[in-house]
């Protein structure tokens, strides 16, 4: 259980929500801004982080099949989005599908700045060695990529010597 807690808090710490859209635009794959530019930043967020790195059928609703996937797309980001998918995206396609991008830039950056800052909050009350052992298990890091991340923060070796490594 304690498992599948920590995975849920390592997903929540790197999806792209129209919350943080902004802050991580700047490290999004063109295909993302472009999604986002013809169904929506909300829409896009939802394709992304249920499809993101996937090839998805690109549904042109003419046969029974692509109606029902259209369908289900509509219940997953809203008609009007799935509308513009369809008729913005789809329909430029070519059987084969579309290539939902996985936007490891930005998901990463996100996962960083979140393990910085649960760092800051868990050495109030334990010590950094501990802290970092926690974020590394919850995170699915080794220990020394956590050192890496904090020490791209902070410009040194701060963390370790803090640690005492």
């Amino acid at each position: 259980l304690r498992q599948n807690q920590e995975r849920k808090t390592m997903h929540e710490n790197t999806r792209i929500t129209p919350e943080n859209w902004q802050a991580v635009a700047h490290l999004l794959p063109q295909t993302a801004l472009e999604l986002a530019a013809v169904i929506g930043i909300e829409a896009a967020c939802i394709l992304i982080d249920r499809y993101g790195g996937q090839k998805i059928p690109a549904a042109k609703g003419i046969t029974g099949q692509g109606r029902k996937t259209i369908a289900a797309y509509a219940e997953l980001i809203g008609g009007k989005a799935a509308e513009r998918l369809q008729n913005g995206i789809f329909l430029h396609l070519d059987d084969s599908g579309y290539h939902v991008p996985k936007c490891d830039g930005a998901r990463r950056h996100l996962r960083d700045t979140a393990i910085r800052e649960d760092f800051d909050r868990m050495t109030a009350t334990m010590t950094a060695r501990a802290a970092m052992m926690e974020l590394a298990r919850g995170n699915g890091l080794t220990s020394r990529r956590v050192w890496d991340i904090l020490k791209n923060r902070q410009g040194g070796n701060h963390a370790r010597q803090q640690a005492g490594a």
